[in-house]
């Protein structure tokens, strides 16, 4: 999987989590919606782990908070 496919491919899983009714631009970020509070956080990280079968550590958990860094840290993990 490349790195645009991730990025398109996480681009939806916030949609969803977040109940955009659609994917969600690329430039998406947590400060600047109101919907992604604390629980929907955790609801967007576990979506994102069973989407990509991968597994975030506690620690980083709170910087996942925008399709870029997302995007850059399942590339990682993938």
């Amino acid at each position: 999987m490349n790195s645009i496919d991730i990025e398109e491919a996480v681009c939806e899983v916030l949609g969803v989590a977040l109940e955009q009714g659609r994917p969600v631009d690329p430039s998406f970020c947590r400060e600047e919606q109101a919907a992604w509070d604390s629980l929907k956080h955790i609801q967007v990280i576990f979506a994102l782990e069973d989407r990509f079968n991968v597994r975030f550590s506690e620690a980083e958990m709170p910087e996942l908070d925008s399709v870029g860094k997302i995007t850059r840290r399942v590339s990682e993990l993938l």
